[in-house]
């Protein structure tokens, strides 16, 4: 996938397709790829309301973007996870 996918990572599609073959989620191991730059700035300045706003926005919108593999992953705990890139 690209990485406009971030958002909707099907990893829904890719267990049940290898429930299709093994009949157990702990048999599926699941490499999870993304091309998604994950960057936050350290170099900017807190010393007030509108920065610490803004601050908390920018680390908040590159949790948001990982939050479909979270709960996937809290979803199906028995799928061994070997590689998140």
């Amino acid at each position: 996938m690209d990485g406009g996918t971030v958002w909707n990572v099907n990893l829904v599609s890719a267990a049940e397709r290898c429930l299709e073959i093994v009949d157990d989620d702990s048999k599926i191991i699941m490499d999870i790829v993304i091309c998604h730059e994950h960057t936050i700035d350290t170099e900017q300045d807190t010393g007030n309301a509108i920065n610490n706003f803004l601050r908390y926005r920018q680390i908040h919108g590159q949790n948001k973007k990982l939050n479909d593999v979270v709960e996937f992953k809290r979803a199906r705990p028995n799928i061994q996870y070997r590689y998140f890139v």
